[in-house]
């Protein structure tokens, strides 16, 4: 995989979380809370500026950031200037960076609906054939139309046709084809392509694009990205309740390898799609009511409503320290399941 795809990635994450922590800093400024750094990243400072009393700040571990509503003095105090502010405004402000990513995510969608098109894949036809591949071997032409694979019908549906691929393993694949209006039969094993981390036959399907008008662009990316809000909550319910899907969670290097083999080997649709996916996840995934979530400082909001004053800010701080110590933990055994994942390639 090549470096430059590997920084686009990290780069391309970066910029989600620079978003995110833009949305609380800009609902922040504009309910004229005190704000003294907006760092991107974590760790040591790399970069350091400060402009009108705000430290603006690159650290050396691009993952994370935040808008610091506190400096060392009121820290210290025990009196944090973010509690001196209405619960009301609090909330807008937490809510500001999650927002910011499921709109971007929206915008996104848009822009891929509109100007750059999604896949049309009503009829799955071959496009591309590489050489050296079962694809290749098996005869298959630039044009063929796929009608059936392992006797189900594919009417059309690519993701049947990559699901069957898919899920073959080492076992042949009977498929029907249309080739200039005669059906044949031809047989293919699907084999395993470390690049993709799948089984594929070798091809690529026509690439014609699909675009929509900006006003129906605006009601279908709205459904799309209610759609994938399902979806994440979904995934994430049955994750927590049953334990599905654990294997298909990835870390910080499995992220950036996602995004970095997509870069490499899809078309800058799939490309957009991805990100659109990543930002929404992000947005989504930070309303989560686990510290240091964005999610738990709403509950906490909540019980101090209900106890007419906020929580010490020992407490508060012992209830994220946990929070952030057990993400931690997370992060390093999710990392060492991609590292183990990318060596054995499983």
């Amino acid at each position: 995989m090549s470096i430059l795809y590997i920084i686009l990635a990290i780069l391309l994450l970066g910029i989600m979380i620079m978003i995110h922590e833009l949305g609380h800093y800009t609902a922040g400024r504009l309910l004229k809370f005190d704000i003294y750094e907006f760092a991107i990243g974590m760790g040591p400072k790399i970069f350091s500026k400060k402009k009108n009393g705000i430290a603006y700040s690159l650290r050396a571990i691009p993952f994370g950031g935040y808008v610091a509503f506190d400096n060392a003095e009121s820290i210290e105090k025990g009196e944090l200037n973010f509690h001196k502010n209405p619960i009301w405004k609090r909330i807008i402000v937490i809510l500001a960076g999650p927002i910011m990513n499921i709109v971007t995510a929206y915008v996104l969608v848009v822009i891929l609906l509109t100007a750059v098109g999604v896949p049309d894949k009503s009829i799955p036809v071959v496009g591309t054939v590489t050489k050296d591949t079962p694809a290749y071997e098996a005869q298959l032409e630039v044009g063929d139309e796929f009608i059936t694979a392992n006797g189900q019908s594919i009417n059309g549906n690519y993701e049947k046709l990559n699901e069957i691929v898919s899920a073959s393993k080492d076992t042949p694949v009977e498929f029907v084809i249309d080739r200039d209006d005669q059906m044949l039969d031809i047989t293919i094993q699907p084999r395993y392509m470390e690049d993709s981390d799948r089984y594929m036959i070798g091809i690529t399907l026509a690439n014609s694009k699909l675009t929509v008008p900006f006003g129906q662009a605006i009601t279908k990316g709205f459904s799309y990205s209610v759609t994938l809000i399902k979806e994440l909550l979904g995934f994430l319910f049955r994750l927590v309740t049953r334990g599905e899907g654990a294997g298909d969670v990835a870390g910080p290097v499995g992220s950036i390898g996602i995004i970095a083999n997509t870069a490499r080997t899809q078309d800058f649709s799939y490309f957009l799609n991805l990100i659109a996916f990543i930002s929404m996840n992000l947005g989504v995934f930070n309303l989560l009511p686990v510290p240091p979530l964005d999610g738990s400082k709403l509950i906490l909001f909540g019980v101090e409503a209900i106890r007419k004053k906020p929580l010490s800010i020992e407490k508060e701080g012992l209830i994220q320290m946990i929070g952030f110590g057990l993400f931690i933990l997370l992060a390093v055994v999710l990392t060492y399941k991609d590292i183990v994942r990318m060596v054995t390639g499983g």
